[in-house]
């Protein structure tokens, strides 16, 4: 049997977090486009459910960052969506502008 340290858990459960949020990011992000998007909270909860039937529990403050963290990630793809969206309104508006003039 291998013996594991408290450092190489935390190690592995550092990972195992990056590596879930990362996947959990993906997710969103397509969710996001049908207007079905996964509220961080129950990401979290998936990721520490996960990781306590793997033993290795998630602890307070990662929850948080965690949670933080695909809040803001929520939040960038909904600004640039809406940024890309007044950038096409402002094209046709531009483009309205430059068949009133010629006419």
């Amino acid at each position: 049997m291998i013996d594991v340290s408290i450092k190489d858990d935390e190690c592995i459960a550092g990972m195992l977090i990056y590596i879930m949020g990362r996947c959990c990011s993906v997710l969103i992000s397509a969710r996001i486009g049908l207007a079905q998007a996964v509220e961080p909270r129950e990401v979290v909860s998936a990721i520490r459910d996960m990781l306590s039937a793997a033993d290795l529990p998630l602890g307070l403050e990662r929850e948080r960052l965690l949670e933080h963290s695909l809040s803001l990630q929520a939040q960038l793809k909904a600004t640039q969506a809406a940024l890309s969206h007044q950038r096409q309104v402002r094209a046709v508006y531009r483009q309205f502008l430059t068949i009133s003039d010629a006419l």
